[in-house]
């Protein structure tokens, strides 16, 4: 479940150039739309129960409280007016939220690099005696096919039981799509 906790919390970086855009362009309603993102983006990762979750709660409920007059001191400004104050605190939470969410994805790939490491090693000594089977693109049942495969192989018996308790399906999968991508893609070349 990592492996879609990170492709949901990627989809919602990628979100922050626009939002970016809204804010160089002066727009009044930055300060909303940086609420909405951050509302939507708990949303997207709650039901995955990931503590980041509690984090941009936090941010967002000192976005809220500028309403009731909090003024950060880091950027509040005597002379700056409350809706220049507002959309400053919004640009500067959302820089804090995707600092959290960048970490996130750190901390997933980091645990992820030693399987991938493992499923790396598992591929190169199962295929060493025999091609992967030809396919004109990658999909879930072709995945599914070279996992099987690879477990039949005596010789990395131990390695493939390993990974297969490590890991649950869903991330493994998504490892090994990922790994046969770029294998294949460095084959064509």
């Amino acid at each position: 479940m990592r492996s879609i906790a990170k492709e949901k919390i990627i989809h919602q970086l990628l979100q922050l150039s626009t939002l970016t855009d809204r804010y160089m362009q002066l727009d009044v309603a930055y300060p909303d739309k940086a609420l909405a993102w951050l509302l939507e983006t708990e949303k997207q990762l709650e039901s995955l129960r990931l503590p980041v979750v509690s984090k941009l709660s936090v941010l967002r409920g000192l976005l809220i409280a500028i309403d009731d007059g909090y003024q950060d001191p880091s950027i509040s400004d005597v002379s700056r007016g409350k809706r220049k104050a507002k959309r400053a605190l919004a640009a500067y939470i959302i820089s804090q939220a995707e600092q959290v969410l960048r970490e996130e994805v750190d901390f997933i790939d980091h645990q992820f690099a030693e399987l991938i490491d493992k499923l790396s090693q598992l591929l190169a000594i199962s295929f060493a005696q025999q091609e992967l089977p030809a396919t004109p693109q990658i999909t879930m049942p072709y995945v599914d096919k070279v996992w099987s495969l690879m477990s039949q192989n005596q010789e990395t018996k131990s390695m493939f039981r390993y990974i297969q308790a490590r890991v649950g399906e869903t991330d493994r999968r998504y490892l090994l799509q990922a790994l046969l991508v770029n294998m294949l893609s460095h084959n064509s070349n």
